[in-house]
């Protein structure tokens, strides 16, 4: 019997070798070429910042009379992988990352599924790849119409560098995590590791992730311990030093590399700093936008789905309250990075991920159904089958953009 992560391997094997198939057979071109014009929308504008830390180089001119410039800032928890397998290997390691990262976000996704599956492993797997391919099925049919579903599709999850291509990993592997310490013993010294190390390579790359991330966990730990939560940390308090810990040594790189950045470079890159009356009316936009009929009627639903599901399926409640504390946590997260910060770039990033993790929340629960309600067991003929079916759509997918 075939286990679990190879079946993983298998999958991303066979995509990313369609992929780069593909790439070959319509244009003879050098490796590096391909990377640069095959690279998802304005990816390749991060190619320079991984040849940089590759080269430990930060102060890059290109001006012979412009000498002594501060480093720039970069997103060194969403490049250092590239960086690092770049000075090994080349360009060739563009394809590694890609395989690496596929096998990863399949992984945590067969995972996050095998909670609701009871461990059904060709179901969860097919499940995975389904939300990989979610994108290519969207873009290529009317869903891609809805302005909701396309922003899902254009976030999930694609070889943008870096993100989403490191940076959701960081976010989903934190997802996991979390999951595994609800159903799980809660306290485990792995368990706060990975919750350091991961929340620091997500502030260090997509800082967006890091606020949703943080409200996360302690909605979480509110929910757990309730009002015996500051008993319960100080009891606890060496998990809580060690992920504290972990996750300031992650960031201290990043950290002196803002500290010592070239200010006209943030500049450019439309940092800008937040007054206390911008402050009031960014809060008071993001209110008066959850007090729209629209955002009141998506809370209303998936809060009674909540609901429906705890009193109906006792098993599955742990999952779903674990992804809706989540989405909660994307709605109260830009309010929190208002209060907290004093300096800003673009906002909308924290209104995609509300909805991407609202849909997400609901794919859980049309999963949690399909589970109670469905009598279809996928046996190794169905798995064959339905994989046939994968693969051609990513065929398919592949295809249409060569034309």
């Amino acid at each position: 019997m075939i286990s679990k992560n190879t079946n993983i391997l298998i999958f991303s094997l066979l995509i990313i070798s369609i992929k780069w198939f593909f790439s070959y057979y319509y244009y003879d071109e050098s490796l590096d070429v391909k990377i640069i014009f095959d690279s998802v929308t304005d990816g390749k504008y991060y190619f320079p910042f991984i040849k940089y830390l590759s080269d430990l180089n930060f102060n890059q001119t290109f001006d012979p009379e412009i000498i002594n410039l501060n480093i720039i800032p970069l997103p060194i928890g969403g490049i250092f992988l590239h960086s690092f397998l770049f000075k090994l290997l080349g360009f060739s390691s563009f394809i590694v990352m890609e395989f690496i990262c596929l096998f990863l976000f399949i992984y945590i996704f067969t995972n996050i599924f095998r909670f609701i599956f009871n461990f059904n492993d060709n179901l969860s797997i097919l499940l995975s790849v389904l939300i990989f391919l979610s994108p290519i099925i969207i873009k290529n049919t009317f869903l891609n119409d809805f302005q909701f579903i396309k922003i899902f599709s254009d976030n999930i999850y694609n070889f943008r560098v870096p993100r989403p291509m490191i940076s959701n990993l960081y976010f989903f592997g934190f997802v996991l995590v979390l999951l595994k310490m609800n159903y799980k013993k809660f306290y485990k010294f792995k368990y706060f590791f990975f919750l350091g190390l991961l929340s620091g390579l997500s502030l260090s790359s997509f800082y967006y992730h890091f606020f949703i991330e943080l409200t996360f966990f302690f909605i979480i730990i509110i929910k757990k311990f309730k009002k015996n939560i500051f008993f319960e940390i100080r009891n606890k308090i060496k998990y809580f030093i060690l992920g504290i810990s972990i996750f300031l040594v992650v960031i201290t790189p990043f950290i002196f590399n803002l500290y010592l950045h070239e200010d006209e470079y943030t500049y450019r890159q439309c940092i800008f700093n937040i007054s206390f009356i911008q402050k009031i009316e960014l809060i008071k936009y993001f209110i008066n936008k959850y007090l729209t009929i629209k955002f009141l009627f998506v809370i209303l639903l998936l809060t009674f789905s909540c609901f429906y599901i705890n009193k109906c399926f006792q098993s599955d409640k742990t999952i779903s309250n674990t992804f809706f504390a989540l989405f909660l946590a994307s709605i109260i997260s830009p309010i929190l990075f208002i209060l907290i910060s004093n300096k800003s770039c673009v906002m909308y990033h924290f209104v995609n991920l509300i909805i991407l993790n609202g849909i997400i929340y609901l794919l859980i629960i049309i999963s949690i159904l399909i589970k109670n309600f469905s009598i279809l067991k996928i046996n190794k003929i169905l798995y064959f089958f339905f994989s046939i079916i994968l693969i051609g759509t990513f065929i398919f997918g592949e295809s249409k953009n060569y034309q």
